[in-house]
């Protein structure tokens, strides 16, 4: 899906070309684009379970008013 070929064929012509670069950047744009989506959500569900958010102990650590 996201390669044009073994390189026995490939297109010659101009338009061939641009088809095929369309063709592999679109493959490869397929599977990069939502990775960071998943993981993002990955991310929130394993905290959920372990009851321990990173992002919000890191903003209280930056945040935290000191202790007088």
């Amino acid at each position: 899906m996201s390669t044009i070929g073994y390189g026995d064929l490939h297109p010659t012509t101009p338009g061939g070309r641009i088809v095929g670069c369309f063709c592999a950047l679109s493959g490869v744009l397929s599977f990069a684009l939502p990775v960071p989506a998943i993981l993002h959500k990955f991310q929130e569900n394993s905290e959920k379970i372990d009851g321990k958010s990173t992002t919000d102990n890191a903003l209280r650590r930056r945040f935290a008013t000191p202790v007088q």
